[in-house]
């Protein structure tokens, strides 16, 4: 089932005899995939179509999105071992 404005588009085509076709691919809900874009792009577009897309801005940004989430991911992990750390002088507190 396709739903959102992707399933109103191939249901306006069905009903205007407009030949249509849906690629899916998983992806992430809560960020950019360009590398499921690429995906899409070089396993089901290529092999139907006949001729190449470069994807290589797509693999790019692929890789500026991972290094970044990388990042948070070590920034948080930083951020937890300083809160479990027993050696750290407290804050003040609601009761102090």
């Amino acid at each position: 089932m396709i739903g959102g404005i992707t399933g109103a588009l191939v249901n306006a085509c069905y009903h205007a005899d407009v030949p249509a076709a849906v690629l899916v691919v998983k992806a992430n809900p809560y960020l950019p995939d360009p590398a499921a874009a690429r995906s899409v792009i070089e396993d089901a577009l290529e092999p139907l179509l006949d001729f190449d897309i470069d994807t290589t801005e797509l693999e790019e940004q692929a890789d500026q999105i991972r290094t970044r989430m990388e990042q948070i991911a070590q920034r948080y992990e930083q951020m937890l071992k300083a809160q479990q750390e027993p050696d750290e002088p407290m804050g003040p507190t609601m009761y102090q």
